[in-house]
């Protein structure tokens, strides 16, 4: 709204159908259909508008979520997103499983430190039911232990890792006994599953093969420990894949050029009429200090509210929809775009104001012009020619495909934009204070730097590769411990085997060969499945960036490479005491 309309213009502005600036609710009856509410509302915009747009309706609850794909939802500042919530979901489920098939894998691989104890029980009377019970009960006093200790780290440390929770989030946990009956549930569960498996093995122990001595070399279980050990690592691997893809999907936008130089400028609001009356004043005063280079004035910047709303028709009666920003002549080289054909606003042609329209290049080729300066449009019944096309530029983040936008002229401006010497930027700032104390005294004076302001739209993507970064540390240090426990294990199983070979004559080459065999095979298993998953569910996630870096292998290969790595030396150890392990303490019992 133009400030010289006051309550007629906005009275006009209400009663017309060509503005689409306001959210608008709808309570519908218990029994009615949205596809029919939605084709009933656009047959009316049909009947009052010669304008061909559509619009769909949005079920409240489904507003925070799912608006990530609204490019013009200024309303909704906070909003989430769906699938990145359900993608970290999934991956505290898989971290969930990952610790449990590591109790799982320690607690069987040493199995043989508690034979003993369960052969002496059952001597003694004890049922293989209490057997059961004893280790159930343990894995679940485990289990209930570290989610209390988990409850008070995340109280502690969630400020330092900065994960986005509300600082109440316990509170609002205490206060819905749906959610506490949901994780009791939980930890049952994991406490269960995490104690089934040695619970069933531990307790079918028998005492003759442990007095005996024989429970040690038993295999039992070993293909069981071996598919933990490939979940595990197809998981750690899956998320470290994700975590690359999301790093550099986050860099990629940085990096892309977004039409103009946000660098070195300044945005002053001028949300009163008074300081919209004085731009022109404090515009010359600032163009006199020498950190300013140029100053210029707009409805609005990108990264802020375009409002969706102008039409753009076609003498044949063809229209588009286009995102409306007002500017004055200054703003293009201010801000460092580029116009593409034609020519930029001027004072000299008065007629701009009224009869000249300038386009990016989308809208050029949504109106189906290769060459547009010259042609006519039709914007609020009013007929335009245009007159320069500029380049294409980000208005609305990087997610977004570039929509056209209608950069009408003014000489109301609601924004300044300030471009100063980047090199002298606290001096440029005091001299704009103390330029506008001159003009507008009565005032505060306050500005924000366009670059962070715009950078800001990329703050929840950078949230969720730092959360992705952290899970898949911990992810990759609880696959290590499991495989450690699976190396530890081996180790006992191979060291008789390790010192016939070296009475034998066998060299340290192929000792290693046959520790490391099998690690090789699981690691390749793993890498196959988790490369996979990690394509089906990386492809599906880019598929909401309009502009994305490509999937290429280099993520892949570098995942493997690290977690081949720490596997290794999660490993080594073992393998360095079996490889050089003396064979006569390996047989002395034989």
């Amino acid at each position: 709204l133009r400030r010289d309309g006051g309550a007629a213009a906005v009275e006009s502005y209400l009663a017309e159908w060509d503005g689409r600036n306001m959210v608008t609710y709808a309570k519908l009856m218990p029994t009615a259909n949205k596809l029919q509410v939605e084709a009933g509302i656009n047959a009316l915009i049909a009947e009052r508008t010669d304008d061909d747009y559509k619009t769909l309706l949005q079920s409240l609850p489904d507003a925070h979520l799912d608006s990530r794909g609204n490019v013009f939802d200024d309303f909704n500042r906070n909003k989430g997103d769906r699938q990145e919530v359900v993608m970290l979901a999934g991956i505290a489920v898989f971290m969930l499983f990952i610790a449990a098939f590591n109790f799982m894998n320690l607690s069987t691989a040493r199995s043989a430190v508690r034979a003993k104890e369960v052969g002496v029980r059952k001597i003694v009377g004890a049922t293989r039911r209490q057997l059961i019970q004893q280790y159930l009960q343990e894995s679940l006093l485990l289990v209930f232990a570290a989610a209390v200790i988990g409850v008070v780290l995340l109280s502690e440390l969630a400020p330092l890792v900065a994960l986005p929770l509300a600082r109440d989030y316990v509170d609002y946990f205490l206060a819905h006994g749906g959610l506490i009956m949901g994780a009791l549930l939980a930890l049952v569960l994991l406490g269960l599953l995490s104690g089934s498996y040695p619970a069933f093995v531990l307790s079918s122990v028998s005492p003759v093969a442990v007095l005996k001595g024989k429970f040690a070399a038993s295999t039992h279980g070993i293909w069981l420990r071996r598919l933990l050990v490939v979940v595990q690592f197809t998981l750690s691997i899956a998320i470290i894949i994700g975590m690359l893809v999301v790093y550099r999907q986050v860099e990629f936008m940085k990096n892309l050029n977004p039409g103009f130089d946000a660098n070195g400028v300044v945005n002053i609001p001028l949300e009163d009429d008074v300081l919209a009356g004085n731009y022109e004043v404090l515009r010359n005063r600032l163009l006199e200090l020498p950190q300013v280079q140029s100053v210029a004035g707009s409805s609005s910047m990108p990264g802020g509210n375009l409002p969706k709303g102008p039409f753009l028709r076609r003498a044949d009666g063809d229209a588009i929809v286009t995102s409306g920003l007002e500017v004055d002549e200054r703003y293009l080289a201010t801000l460092g775009m580029r116009l593409v054909a034609g020519r930029n606003y001027s004072r000299e042609n008065p007629a701009d104001a009224n009869e000249s329209i300038i386009i990016n290049e989308s809208a050029a080729r949504a109106l189906g012009w290769e060459d547009a300066v010259g042609n006519s449009v039709q914007m609020f019944r009013v007929t335009r020619t245009v007159i320069g096309v500029v380049e294409d530029f980000h208005f609305a983040g990087m997610r977004n495909k570039i929509e056209p936008v209608a950069l009408a002229y003014t000489d109301e401006v609601n924004v300044m934009s300030v471009r100063i010497d980047s090199n002298a930027t606290r001096e440029a700032l005091a001299g704009i204070e103390t330029a506008w104390r001159e003009v507008n005294p009565d005032y505060p004076f306050s500005y924000r730097l366009f670059a962070d302001e715009y950078n800001k739209l990329l703050k929840d993507d950078e949230k969720f590769s730092a959360m992705l970064i952290q899970f898949a540390f911990i992810a990759v240090i609880i696959a290590c411990l499991g495989l450690y426990g699976l190396a530890s294990f081996n180790a006992d199983q191979k060291t008789k085997e390790i010192g016939v070979r070296k009475v034998l004559g066998a060299g340290s080459g192929t000792l290693l060969k046959v520790v490391l065999n099998e690690y090789v095979v699981l690691l390749a298993v793993a890498n196959l499945l988790a490369w996979g998953a990690a394509w089906l569910v990386m492809q599906e996630w880019l598929a909401g960036f309009a502009y994305r870096a490509e999937l290429g292998a280099s993520s892949f290969v570098l995942a493997t490479m690290v977690t081949a790595v720490l596997a290794l030396l999660a490993v080594g150890r073992e393998i360095v005491k079996v490889v050089r392990g003396k064979p006569v303490n390996a047989l002395r019992y034989e």
